[in-house]
């Protein structure tokens, strides 16, 4: 099966009315880099990360192992086939039955709806996929996109860790969320 051809593979459960996951492709990766880039890489990290071309990115994604790959998902959209966001799951822990989720979009493509309807067929694929408990996921307190999109799918902030993440020359707090799987509503 070729990359355009396993991109395209959809699988039930994987679509609503306006967005589709699929496998991401390096290009996906490319793109997600690209949205990163032009906010600001600190706003979404508070690793230190060097600049790196898109394309870099693009073939490190595409060196890695299937499983790696398979963490990464891409959310298009139904009627014009564009990429919405890319979602990744990270500290995969089966004894705790938990994962951190990681978010790809960009903000200024007006698409917060379509981001949301993909996170919310997302996170129900984490917790069926795997029989998880917990979703959590860290933030800058700076980023009120994805704060906004985290209480808007309901998760809970557990906890703050004090000026954790450094932006704009000063320190900001990091709020830390997580979702349960009976607060989910699955």
């Amino acid at each position: 099966m070729t990359e355009t051809q396993n991109a395209s593979v959809v699988r039930p459960g994987f679509s609503s009315k306006t967005v589709s996951l699929r496998p991401c492709v390096g290009a996906d990766i490319e793109r997600a880099h690209i949205w990163r880039e032009l906010t600001d890489p600190q706003l979404w990290s508070v690793w230190a990360e060097p600049v790196v071309a898109p394309a870099v990115r693009a073939a490190e994604f595409e060196k890695l192992s299937a499983d790696d790959r398979g963490a990464y998902l891409a959310a298009v959209g139904k009627v014009d086939g564009a990429l919405v966001a890319v979602f990744r799951h990270t500290a995969f822990n089966l004894l705790n039955r938990s994962a951190r989720l990681e978010i790809y979009w960009s903000s200024a493509d007006g698409r917060i709806n379509d981001v949301f309807d993909a996170l919310t067929l997302y996170i129900g694929y984490l917790f069926r996929q795997f029989n998880l408990n917990s979703v959590h996921a860290a933030v800058a307190s700076v980023n009120s996109a994805y704060i906004a999109l985290l209480d808007r799918l309901k998760f809970h902030r557990d906890g703050v860790l004090r000026q954790r993440h450094y932006f704009n020359n000063e320190f900001h707090d990091e709020f830390v969320y997580s979702l349960l799987r009976y607060e989910a509503h699955l």
